[in-house]
């Protein structure tokens, strides 16, 4: 199956396939926060939930696909 995404390339002409957010697994995430501190777009918000914090991502089509989300969550919430 095709995916809809486009394969981009780096300044150094390396393919790069976006990652983009798709939403938080709230039995995982932790609330640290990482997620917010590192998105440029302000996709990430903190919420609570069921007595817990946790990240939320209510603004999901601002999100450019670098990825840097997902490697600063250190619970591996974000998909």
């Amino acid at each position: 199956m095709a995916s809809n995404y486009r394969t981009c390339l780096t300044k150094d002409g390396s393919a790069w396939t976006p990652a983009y957010s798709e939403g938080v697994d709230w039995e995982r995430c932790t609330g640290c926060g990482m997620c917010v501190a590192v998105c440029s777009r302000d996709v990430y918000v903190l919420i609570e939930r069921d007595g817990r914090t946790v990240a939320d991502n209510p603004n999901a089509g601002n999100c450019v696909g670098d990825g840097s989300c997902i490697k600063v969550c250190p619970a591996q919430a974000l998909t």
